[in-house]
């Protein structure tokens, strides 16, 4: 068995994700393609890019865990990371009034995913976001955010795989001392894997679920010791003082 995993920062952060859990608990083969910040587009050409070079078989585990759908993919030698196009900071409100479309999102996102699920067998997947609360607040930079989604799209809508959530109930943010960061925290993960392994089969070792939670308690008291966590810098400072090594650069692919 080999594991592939696939997304954005829900699935490759500052610290383990459920995707490196879900391989120390197999003890496999173990690839992550996700990359902080990337769309469902870049995505979809990362999974292709993964299948082509390692020839996905059937004894393989694909998981994914699809990011939101307000995000510009672009490959410029690199992917262009830049997450949110109406919050981020790359895109001006310039570019965005001439080029970010309601009804772009929808095209370019509902076919990433449909394609993905056509060409590969895909144990698990799940959203980040609901794509249908981001098309009902038309949460875009324009006034197309208040126009409604046009009919023609059922097509593509109705043809998604069952939209299964990521589910961040249970995320405290480290007992409220990472509060600049709203990503999964250690215990959100694990939680995130027992739902994964409900629908493939799988049940988590009762020594992986004791090494994350005692990694989750030393952490928080680490960063008790720690002045506040207020930024995103100092958020990744703090977990590469901990874990001695940086989870972020770790990328695969081109």
């Amino acid at each position: 068995m080999r594991l592939f995993t696939f997304g954005c920062s829900y699935t490759r952060w500052h610290w383990p994700s459920w995707a490196d859990i879900i391989a120390r608990d197999i003890g496999c083969h173990y690839e992550n393609w996700a990359e902080p910040g990337l769309g469902n587009v870049g995505i979809q050409h990362k999974m292709l890019e993964c299948d082509l070079k390692n020839k996905f078989t059937a004894d393989d585990l694909v998981l994914v865990a699809w990011s939101g759908w307000t995000r510009e993919d672009r490959y410029l030698g690199h992917w262009e990371l830049t997450g949110n196009v109406a919050t981020g900071a790359s895109y001006s409100m310039k570019f965005l009034e001439k080029y970010w479309h309601l009804e772009n999102d929808i095209m370019k996102n509902a076919t990433a995913i449909i394609t993905a699920n056509q060409c590969h067998n895909i144990n698990y997947q799940s959203h980040i976001f609901d794509y249908d609360v981001s098309l009902n607040e038309r949460n875009g930079p324009s006034d197309q955010r208040k126009s409604p989604v046009d009919s023609k799209f059922d097509y593509l809508i109705d043809a998604l795989p069952n939209k299964i959530l990521f589910d961040k109930t249970n995320n405290t943010q480290y007992n409220g001392l990472v509060p600049y960061d709203r990503h999964p925290d250690i215990l959100c993960q694990l939680e995130y894997v027992n739902t994964v392994y409900d629908t493939i089969g799988r049940k988590l070792k009762d020594e992986t679920v004791n090494y994350y939670t005692n990694m989750y308690d030393n952490l928080i008291s680490t960063i008790t010791q720690m002045p506040t966590l207020s930024d995103h810098s100092k958020v990744a400072a703090a977990m590469q003082q901990f874990f001695g090594k940086c989870y972020m650069s770790e990328s695969i692919g081109i």
